[in-house]
């Protein structure tokens, strides 16, 4: 993680209703994908956020499947932390033998 920067993870679900869907679809050169990326990226940039977005049109809203996922890969992070922890910390060998 880099010094002087706390992290965050944010999971979303966005509805755009359809007369404003419709709307945007009708600009030039504008998905409705890149209006909803850009409302929220502009929003966190004037706040001072520095973020990495992605943004993906689904019919089927997906948040508690990712929020299961990230909670997955965060124990997973968390373990292989502790896990490379305790191992180059240790002194003991396991059976006695010690290998570099």
């Amino acid at each position: 993680m880099s010094k002087g920067y706390k992290r965050f993870s944010v999971i979303i679900d966005v509805k755009l209703d359809d007369k404003k869907y419709d709307t945007v679809s009708n600009w030039e050169g504008i998905e409705p994908v890149d209006f909803v990326k850009s409302v929220i990226a502009d929003h966190a940039r004037d706040r001072g956020l520095l973020l990495q977005i992605d943004v993906c049109e689904s019919d089927n809203p997906l948040v508690d499947r990712l929020m299961e996922t990230r909670e997955k890969i965060m124990k997973d992070d968390a373990f292989k932390e502790l896990e490379d922890e305790i191992i180059s910390n240790s002194k003991f060998c396991i059976g006695g033998n010690c290998e570099d």
